[in-house]
């Protein structure tokens, strides 16, 4: 079932506890922020097919590049799949996505540019 956008967290949290997986299906967004948020959830991910996407998940979700792709791939998937799916991506929520490493890498950003804007 597809449902309008939602924005009340306590909704949202009462979905995502209840998903059997998280389907992704931007094609350009950069790295996606819900698609982080979802890995960092600790759910499998069911993603359109774009190199953004592969990138963000370290080409360690499930991937699909047309309805018919995404049906098959749902019709087709295993608990087993799924599970595999998110033990793959947890090291990302874990150590790559976290807030400490987002902070210090803006922090040796702002570092460099203020070093090239002084020489």
């Amino acid at each position: 079932m597809l449902l309008p956008a939602i924005y009340d967290l306590r909704h949202l949290d009462y979905i995502r506890s209840r998903a059997v997986a998280y389907i992704h299906s931007h094609s350009y967004c950069g790295t996606a922020p819900s698609l982080v948020e979802a890995i960092c959830l600790g759910l499998p991910i069911v993603s359109w097919d774009v190199p953004t996407n592969r990138e963000t998940t370290r080409e360690r979700a499930l991937f699909f590049d047309s309805k018919e792709s995404l049906q098959k791939l749902i019709c087709t998937a295993t608990q087993s799949d799924f599970n595999a799916v998110r033990e793959a991506l947890r090291p990302l929520a874990t150590e790559e996505y976290t807030w400490d490493r987002v902070c210090r890498g803006y922090s040796d950003l702002f570092d460099y540019t203020a070093a090239m804007a002084s020489t």
